[in-house]
């Protein structure tokens, strides 16, 4: 796979329909976490698409189907999931969700 397009982010708290500066451009974000941080959904944009998240220091925690974000731009998780370093996220658009593969 060839990434192309990199945002680099900061973020300090909970964050709902996340959607950085360029996003719609990017297949990488770079993510520091100044405190631990729960993010609930991206910003989903309606289509199939592949987001690489790289955590570059502190704590990030995907939540499982939380309704604080839009339904369109959740995580279809079980449960909550803690990325240590970095995970690939694939937008299914049938179910609406994203996916951690």
């Amino acid at each position: 796979m060839r990434l192309s397009g990199r945002v680099d982010a900061t973020l300090g708290a909970a964050t709902h329909n996340w959607a950085p500066a360029g996003l719609e451009h990017a297949d990488i974000i770079f993510v520091t976490c100044t405190a631990p941080v729960t993010l609930t959904g991206i910003v989903a944009q309606g289509r199939e698409r592949v987001l690489v998240l790289c955590v570059v220091s502190g704590t990030l925690t995907l939540a499982a189907e939380n309704g604080s974000s839009t339904d369109a731009n959740r995580f279809g998780l079980a449960k909550d999931l803690d990325i240590e370093t970095g995970a690939r996220l694939v937008y299914d658009s049938i179910a609406r969700r994203w996916r951690v593969t």
